[in-house]
């Protein structure tokens, strides 16, 4: 029974608040506040506490708020403690102020005199000033008796607004208080006692521009909130014309061609076609191989239960000639000597093995163009234009976020700028993957993947920037940020075409694509008239068709003209009637395959605004805050 009845007490005890079970050892019997509101909206403050220790202590630790209700940064100044020793610091958001002699322990009674200026400043309230304001916090840990106040403001105002209320953070109570206005004076007591964690907060609404000395600070987002009309444009006009000037090509003759030009590789024609090497470019370099009789492709058919699995064997035919590229050299051999057993090589040999020799490769057949200043494709300053344009498009949209983020947290432009850079990334990063998309897939075969990849950053794009858009007009910022974010658009998306050629390049560049031309219009006789005279023409154009993006209708073309398989390619799958685009979608698909094989690496493991309303509720004002013993 004992047991029994300890248990209960324990249970009984876990249901006290806190407050019950951790009281501060003092209470205050007496609380005087005296405040002086001024125009510029700060509050000269006289507090007279008269605390009665229930233990020894050395004194108390008054902790002041440093946020006002609605987030923005107060200050405390002018601190004095009349005939006591104290210090001042800063602590978790609070000015505290440390009243006592660490030699001594105060006495049993003991009163104190505490004068502060508490400084608000510019509210940033659109249709109201107000005063809104925890006379007594809701943190002081004891109870609190015989409270009185008198608040002095410095305009007349509507005594019909005031309202007092008191108890514990959001009470509406106001039942105990009294008071009385005389002129400017307000001037009461509360006739209860407040328990731990009590406050008492006077909210009073007053006419926009009551706190008339109170001015809103000037900082870099106000300048910016005035003058946008002039700095966004100029931004992205500048913008325009460094890309006009140094990052957009110079026209170029688009020739007609049949074949690629002599000694460009597929690989080559990738690169010279949209400055970059992907991994069907050097896997075209298979094929380019085959048609020229340095290896054979094996294709495996493994038939289980619901699903077939292919699989695939290179078997060298001979050596690469002495005047290969070093890219080719290097990757052939690394194929066959390096992974295979010197005369063949499997898909299964090369998954999450090879892919380090592709991103050499793929290097390699960048350097060779631009590596060799008489050979040069691209402009080498293009990567630096690229990246000043991007940098440029998300300076501009910084720049639009800030009038509406500043009408928020005008008076912390720290606060602004990391909320307006915040901004500018979430709305610019799907913005940079769909231009990223649309550019590098210019000549590419346009899959599923690449539409998935388009309409994902479109979607994504669209609700960043709607959500932005909605918040802007919150704060009356719409057209700021509406300008920002066009300007944005625009130079993000020449950041993305960025590829000025040197006179070389151009002359390459416009042999390619006159050839990508011909491979996809070209008509019936000229075809005719080609295969006469190469009857191996469709393989041998193959490989380039595949890398510029055209293999379907390149197919097409030979669908009634070529009726034989390659040699090269080894396969039961045709049966009885071989077809073009048949064939070409399998080697297409064939591609992909050692693409996954080749460029995939190891998986790695892995483990598992804060106004009163007009009424106002008790703790929910400015300053307060309250007090401890040490």
């Amino acid at each position: 029974m004992k047991k029994l009845s300890l248990i209960i007490i324990a249970l009984l005890l876990t249901l006290l608040p806190q407050s019950a079970l951790a009281l501060e050892a003092f209470n205050i019997s007496s609380y005087d506040i005296d405040m002086k509101v001024d125009l510029d909206n700060n509050y000269t403050i006289t507090e007279v506490l008269e605390v009665n220790f229930s233990e020894q202590r050395h004194g108390i630790i008054r902790s002041i708020p440093l946020k006002t209700n609605g987030g923005k940064p107060a200050k405390v100044k002018s601190v004095s403690v009349p005939g006591q020793d104290f210090e001042t610091y800063k602590e978790g958001g609070y000015f505290k102020i440390k009243i006592g002699n660490a030699d001594a322990f105060a006495a049993q009674k003991q009163k104190y005199t505490i004068l502060y200026v508490y400084e608000i400043g510019y509210d940033y309230l659109d249709d109201m000033d107000e005063l809104y304001f925890n006379l007594i916090g809701t943190q002081w840990d004891c109870f609190i008796d015989n409270v009185k106040f008198k608040i002095e403001m410095p305009e007349p105002f509507d005594s019909e607004k005031l309202n007092f209320t008191y108890g514990t953070q959001g009470s509406k109570a106001s039942e105990g208080v009294k008071y009385s206005v005389d002129g400017n004076v307000i001037s009461g007591k509360l006739n209860s006692k407040l328990e731990p964690y009590e406050a008492l907060t006077v909210a009073l609404p007053l006419q926009e521009g009551y706190f008339s000395q109170a001015h809103k600070k000037t900082n870099p987002a106000d300048m910016v909130q005035k003058y946008y009309l002039l700095i966004m444009p100029l931004i992205t006009g500048l913008g325009a014309f460094f890309w006009f000037k140094k990052g957009k090509s110079k026209p170029f003759v688009q020739t007609v061609e049949f074949y690629a030009p002599q000694g460009v590789t597929p690989a080559d024609a990738g690169f010279i076609i949209d400055n970059s090497v992907d991994p069907m470019d050097v896997t075209s370099l298979i094929i380019y191989w085959a048609d020229k009789g340095y290896l054979e492709i094996e294709e495996i058919t493994e038939k289980k239960i619901l699903s077939v699995k292919k699989t695939f064997t290179l078997h060298k035919l001979k050596d690469l000639d002495t005047n290969a590229k070093a890219y080719e050299i290097t990757m052939f051999e690394s194929l066959f000597n390096e992974f295979g057993d010197g005369s063949s090589v499997s898909t299964s040999e090369l998954e999450h093995k090879f892919y380090k020799v592709m991103s050499a490769v793929k290097e390699m057949v960048k350097s060779s163009w631009q590596d060799d200043s008489d050979n040069r494709i691209y402009k080498k300053m293009n990567i630096f234009i690229s990246a000043i344009l991007s940098l440029a498009s998300l300076l501009i949209a910084f720049i639009g976020f800030m009038p509406a983020i500043n009408t928020g947290f005008g008076d912390t432009f720290a606060v602004t700028v990391i909320l307006s850079l915040v901004g500018a990334i979430v709305v610019m990063i799907p913005v940079w993957g769909f231009m990223y998309v649309v550019s590098w897939n210019r000549y590419k075969e346009k899959k599923f993947g690449y539409y998935a990849a388009l309409i994902l950053s479109a979607i994504l794009s669209a609700i960043a920037w709607s959500i932005a858009l909605y918040l802007s007009i919150t704060q009356n910022s719409l057209m700021p940020l509406a300008i920002s974010l066009a300007g944005a658009a625009v130079l993000s998306a020449m950041s993305f075409m960025c590829d000025k050629r040197t006179e070389s390049g151009n002359q390459y560049y416009g042999r390619m694509l006159g050839f990508r031309e011909f491979l996809q219009t070209a008509e019936k006789d000229r075809i005719n008239m080609l295969v006469e005279e190469n009857p191996h023409y469709f393989y041998s154009t193959l490989a380039y068709a595949m890398v510029l993006g055209v293999t379907d209708k390149w197919a097409k073309n030979f669908e009634s003209i070529v009726t034989q398989p390659p040699d090269w390619y080894r396969t039961d799958s045709y049966g009885r009637n071989f077809n073009t685009i048949i064939f070409a979608n399998a080697l297409n698909n064939s591609m992909s395959s050692f693409n996954s094989a080749m460029t995939t690496p190891q998986p790695q493991s892995t483990t598992s605004s804060g106004g009163s309303m007009g009424g106002g509720f008790s703790g929910g004002g400015s300053g307060g805050g309250g007090g401890s013993s040490w």
